[in-house]
């Protein structure tokens, strides 16, 4: 190189440092735009990542390809993926560096507990990735608590301007998918022998996993519901969300949207709102727990149906040999590994397409043990509490996306999010809203009883 190529090269460099600097002085002269700022790179990335998927070799063998490819990190789509998670953690870092250093519009007063209970989710698989002699450990597993931890000291968003930007987030999936579905059919969706509606094709649009547009559309459905706007346009956006969804063929995001719909009916027509609502929100809790030993307990009672039927699409075994895991190592688990592409291989080819257990509660047994399991129910129940403090029109979306999250559990594991995907989305904007809207009703709440107290006073 000469010396003035040299020079050019440092000039070029100097101004993007000077540029770049720029934008993050502006960037944290207002803590607000941390969280949001966060939540659109992560579904930027995603939906990168997702377009440049090589759909054709996904469909052949998904389960080798895609876990060599993340391992062998040279493919554009994990690069893609790889530059979102670097700056997943550069934004996050810096929030959480500008929170506690410049102590600029930090609200760490509120949400503590809801806080410390959600990064508790994630510690015992960090300590079983430790101990256990599977091992595992990565830097994935501190993906969430790091989101958690970046909203707790962040400013409290304005949930009128944050449900915009949700709507907007989940919207540009739900048109991107239709106008996919326009464009090139065959990419956008697979053939499907095993449906429901006699639909022999299934969409999954701009995500990887049709279950992932179904979850998604959900969203998109809850959303539109609670921000007010003009009735054709609320009416379009249910429209095209539903449409996605009965295309993706996600039986468990129809169950979810089928039971949303009867528990606001219910709280909406019943008397006593707030006891029939936490009497609901309570039940789905519990069935959510005594669903799973009872299919597996009464499995044959139902063998004059389709197999694929009896067993969930072959989900009942993924369940039996994940409590047989537990069993193996009840208190730390297996550790991070649990139902990884060489714990599959390990156990043959025909459990290649279960990349976990498909249960959150098993899931975490196997994976992390007891120690997994009590905090997973400390997070149930604070999400329970959380709901059960206020009316459903107080916290409507709040309880509107903890019905999809209490239904995914069942089939899903919607909690465990040790990558930045559709399923982080969802559970992100869910955390934003119950630390936003759990503490700031429990504020209002304190304050009122304050001030009804200095008034008679």
């Amino acid at each position: 190189m000469t010396n003035v190529g040299f020079f050019l090269a440092l000039l070029v460099i100097f101004n993007i440092a000077i540029f770049g600097l720029l934008i993050l002085k502006i960037y944290l002269r207002n803590l607000q735009w941390i969280i949001p700022s966060i939540l659109i790179l992560i579904s930027f990335g995603v939906l990168i990542q997702n377009i440049y998927l090589p759909r054709e070799v996904i469909a052949a063998d998904s389960s080798i390809y895609l876990e060599r490819a993340i391992y062998q990190g040279n493919e554009l789509w994990v690069r893609i993926g790889q530059i979102t998670t670097f700056l997943f953690y550069l934004l996050s870092g810096l929030g959480i560096l500008a929170a506690l250093f410049l102590r600029r519009e930090s609200q760490s007063k509120r949400g503590l507990f809801v806080t410390i209970v959600g990064i508790s989710v994630y510690i015992p698989v960090i300590i079983s990735s430790l101990v256990s002699p599977n091992g595992g450990f990565r830097h994935e597993l501190f993906i969430f608590p790091i989101f958690i931890l970046a909203v707790y000291l962040s400013p409290r968003q304005d949930l009128k301007d944050f449900y915009k930007l949700i709507q907007i987030i989940t919207l540009v999936f739900i048109y991107g998918s239709i106008i996919a579905l326009i464009v090139n059919p065959s990419w956008a969706g697979d053939d499907y022998f095993s449906s429901w509606i006699g639909l022999n094709y299934r969409f999954s649009g701009l995500l990887s996993h049709a279950n992932g547009l179904g979850y998604l559309s959900v969203v998109s459905i809850m959303i539109t519901v609670a921000v007010k706007q003009r009735k054709t346009i609320r009416a379009l956006h249910i429209i095209a969300s539903l449409f996605t969804l009965i295309l993706s063929q996600s039986k468990t995001a129809w169950l979810a949207l089928i039971i949303w719909v009867i528990y606001f009916l219910i709280t909406r027509y019943i008397r006593g709102k707030k006891t029939m609502s936490s009497l609901l929100m309570f039940s789905i809790l519990i069935g959510i727990f005594i669903s799973i030993p009872l299919i597996i307990k009464y499995q044959s009672f139902f063998s004059f149906l389709p197999e694929e039927v009896t067993s969930l699409t072959g989900r009942t075994d993924i369940w039996n040999i994940s409590i047989g895991e537990w069993r193996e190592n009840p208190i730390i688990g297996y550790g991070p590994n649990f139902w990884n592409l060489d714990y599959r291989l390990s156990l043959g080819e025909q459990f290649l397409w279960a990349g976990q257990a498909h249960n959150q509660v098993l899931h975490t047994l196997g994976e992390s043990g007891l120690l997994g399991i009590i905090t997973l129910l400390v997070y149930l129940l604070v999400i329970y509490l959380a709901n059960r403090n206020g009316l459903p029109k107080k916290t409507m979306l709040l309880s509107s996306l903890t019905i999809l999250l209490f239904v995914r559990l069942i089939t899903e594991t919607p909690l465990r999010n040790f990558s930045l995907d559709h399923s982080f989305i969802i559970h992100a904007i869910f955390f934003i809203l119950l630390i936003n809207t759990s503490t700031s009703s429990i504020l209002t709440t304190h304050l009122d009883k304050t001030n009804t107290i200095k008034t008679h006073q």
